[in-house]
């Protein structure tokens, strides 16, 4: 069965490159490519997951179609009144002081932090800083007591705009010829490694997709969005995935993970895998009614609201299980599929992905064929952003923890404000101002 899954992915892969005018940023290219990844997963441990439920097809399939349909029907209404925007933008210049400001910033939060992990750990060492690193982690997995300070919980929230930030204005001006400074670069890697100190991987690669999404579409609406899906491309692609791969295992390393008797093979086919088989071992066990509306989709907002009123008045269904194959653990995460099947039913699933679809594809379009009028693109930023959601469906519940949730309104904020302090906020006889000019684009 899982075969079969994998040959109609490929297919509506297939179906997409031609959809969306072989663009690979695309929402709906970007999901079913994922989802065809996690299927390939699932077909080398094929003999061991032993697949055999239909539903599982039925849903995927359904849930994807949903998505391409309605991303499609977005794509060519706009197609339709549009072309294209292709510009040359110019470079985007900040001062050192400021760079240097957001660097010191960065050091005084990750230090804060360091404080917090070593007060859980009983101490820090940067000698032995990934078996902290794994005990940090393991301890809040497993329920004990673990330190934390509204203040550094606030700045790192803050911070990852400004990472976004920092990534946007690289780019840019790469592909503008405008010389970085070196303090960019710095900012980015310190935020990139300080992502890692809490043991898990979720904002190190949502800064990685952010930089290879950024990087393709600037680099389209600078050069006349030409087709992008070619041979030397695809073997870019190749070589990025070898790279992940690589770092995939660094990473596990880093954090103080240990891999005991599994491979890195079988690591990563449990992380980009297993969620497609714990979907299937969720639909054998039957859906789990909640009484709330869309108790498991809406999971995180309704844990936000619960915390506002101070009470547990939202009932929030527990049925994000660990599962076991052959021995050993799959984890407990069940692609974004599950919880709207488990909400809405499959009819459910085809509805809400297709909303999705088209919520993302509007945004999509609102980048390819509208100019940015200002220092950053704020859409481009917001779909680095969603882009994550869409790539990692295949993991989890992301589009209502990141998009469709409280999390978004933090990250616009975010984003706003470090805007306003890099290119915006100046001193002039000795007084603050914020100043808004709209930038004209180069021709």
């Amino acid at each position: 069965m899982i075969y079969i899954l994998m040959a109609c992915l490929l297919v509506l892969l297939i179906i997409n490159v031609f959809l969306f005018d072989k663009d690979i940023t695309a929402p709906s290219f970007l999901i079913t490519a994922a989802f065809a990844v996690s299927a390939l997963c699932c077909c080398i441990y094929a003999n061991t997951w032993k697949f055999s439920d239909y539903r599982l097809l039925l849903i995927v399939a359904i849930g994807l179609l949903g998505f391409t349909i309605c991303s499609f029907i977005i794509y060519a209404l706009d197609r339709s009144v549009n072309e294209p925007i292709s510009y040359h933008f110019a470079p985007i210049i900040v001062s050192d002081f400021k760079l240097f400001i957001y660097l010191v910033f960065q050091v005084v939060l990750y230090g804060m932090f360091m404080v917090t992990i070593a007060k859980t750990t009983g101490g820090f060492s940067l000698l032995k800083i990934s078996d902290i690193i794994g005990a940090y982690y393991n301890a809040g997995k497993n329920g004990e007591t673990v330190y934390s300070s509204g203040l550094v919980n606030a700045g790192m929230i803050l911070n990852m705009p400004g990472i976004y930030y920092m990534i946007y204005m690289a780019i840019n001006n790469l592909i503008t010829k405008q010389k970085n400074n070196i303090l960019v670069y710095i900012n980015i890697a310190v935020g990139m490694m300080g992502a890692l100190l809490s043991g898990t991987r979720t904002t190190f690669f949502m800064y990685i997709v952010a930089i290879i999404v950024v990087y393709i579409i600037l680099h389209q609406r600078y050069n006349g969005w030409k087709e992008n899906i070619n041979i030397a491309n695809m073997c870019k692609g190749i070589v990025i995935v070898i790279l992940a791969i690589l770092l995939f295992n660094v990473l596990f390393t880093i954090q103080g993970r240990k891999l005991s008797d599994i491979t890195v093979v079988d690591l990563i086919a449990n992380y980009i895998g297993a969620p497609l088989k714990n979907l299937e071992l969720f639909i054998k066990d039957g859906r789990e009614c909640s009484s709330v509306f869309g108790g498991t989709t809406l999971n995180d907002t309704y844990k936000w609201i619960n915390e506002i009123i101070g009470s547990e008045y939202f009932v929030i269904p527990k049925v994000y299980k660990y599962r076991w194959v052959d021995g050993k653990i799959l984890g407990n995460v069940y692609t974004q599929l599950m919880p709207l099947y488990n909400d809405f039913g499959i009819i459910g699933v085809f509805i809400s992905m297709g909303l999705i679809g088209a919520f993302c594809q509007k945004i999509y379009d609102k980048i390819k064929f509208t100019r940015c009028g200002g220092n950053v693109d704020y859409k481009t930023l917001l779909y680095a952003y969603i882009s994550f959601a869409i790539v990692f469906s295949f993991f989890s519940n992301k589009f209502f923890e990141l998009v469709f949730a409280r999390a978004i309104i933090y990250y616009l904020i975010g984003i706003m404000l470090f805007d306003m302090f890099f290119c915006h906020l100046y001193v002039k006889y000795g007084a603050l101002f914020l100043e808004y000019e709209k930038i004209k684009d180069k021709d």
